[in-house]
């Protein structure tokens, strides 16, 4: 018996169109391979400092350092005071966009646009303490910590890199004194209450790294996106309330604050005032920050920033939030 045309016109015509099925699956996972081998333009290893600060080494005349920026993180740096900075600046395509894309350090007067790859920023820092740089929104912020320099040039050694800090070393940060003092400001810190106490307090919420940070005086004036910021809310959120002399005196909200992934993305595992908080700045806050009523109890207990970033060691009293309005 013969066998229909049809059946015979199938048998052939599939043989060619598994074939040519299996040539382009084949023709796909080869170019996947070649697109997802590591390139030799990746990043070089990049020493961190046991405080999460990149360390530049110091090479006779000049120091060099090197850090790689994600979609809205820049790492802070560490560098010696009176010795030429070579800064590298690695930014990988995958990360970079219309946030991250320049970079402002004000108090060195520089803005530089930066590139995929490698960019490298020039400068001699000459006085020690922290400085700020930032995107060119202002929204990505991070720290230029300028070190003194060593009395005997000719002693100089190239400092050594510590481990990356683990989660005990993390929350670890000696208490200073009750008087604390900023590059921006010097504040006192209310005294501790013996008992819980009841109080209603008015400012703006801001997070404990602005409020230090020397290029942001004026809390009313911080913005939506800055406060939203992962790195921001990493820092942790508290009151600003200004004093009768204009100065502004911070406290820090409840909770636990959010955690900050390797790649920079903000943990949502925040509690109490904390989450408050930022549930308070995502559906109220549409620019600049707002003047905010806080029902709170102060119950004597202090922290400080845990994230080794922007850490300072300074330590403020809590405020047991109990309403944002």
């Amino acid at each position: 018996m013969k066998k229909p045309k049809n059946s015979v016109w199938f048998q052939k015509y599939s043989r060619i169109f598994l074939t040519g099925c299996i040539s382009l699956l084949l023709f796909i996972f080869v170019l996947l391979a070649v697109l997802l081998w590591p390139k030799k333009t990746m990043p070089k290893h990049i020493p961190e400092s046991i405080d999460g600060y990149v360390t530049a080494v110091i090479d006779r005349n000049i120091q060099r350092v090197r850090t790689e920026i994600d979609s809205y993180r820049y790492p802070p740096i560490e560098v010696t005071a009176g010795i030429p900075v070579e800064w590298t600046i690695y930014a990988d395509k995958a990360h970079f966009n219309e946030c991250n894309h320049a970079i402002r350090i004000p108090d060195f007067g520089i803005e530089t646009n930066l590139k995929v790859g490698e960019t490298v920023v020039t400068f001699t820092p000459t006085k020690p303490g922290d400085y700020v740089y930032t995107c060119w929104m202002n929204m990505i912020k991070s720290r230029i910590r300028v070190i003194p320099a060593p009395e005997n040039p000719e002693q100089t050694t190239v400092k050594p890199i510590a481990n990356k800090p683990t989660a005990a070393s993390k929350t670890t940060i000696p208490v200073t004194t009750e008087k604390v003092t900023t590059l921006a400001k010097t504040q006192t810190v209310p005294q501790a209450s013996q008992t819980p106490k009841t109080v209603t307090l008015s400012g703006y919420i801001i997070d404990e790294d602005c409020f230090t940070s020397p290029g942001y005086h004026d809390p009313s004036k911080e913005t939506r996106g800055c406060l939203l910021m992962p790195s921001c809310a990493a820092g942790g959120y508290g009151l600003a309330v200004k004093q009768a002399d204009g100065s502004f005196v911070f406290y820090y909200f409840d909770g636990q604050i959010s955690g900050l992934s390797q790649s920079g993305e903000r943990i949502d595992n925040a509690t109490a005032g904390q989450r408050l908080a930022w549930e308070f700045i995502d559906k109220n806050i549409k620019d600049s920050s707002l003047l905010v009523t806080v029902s709170a109890q102060l119950t004597g207990e202090k922290r400080t920033n845990p994230n080794p970033e922007t850490a300072d060691g300074i330590y403020y009293q809590v405020l047991k939030v109990v309403k944002i309005t």
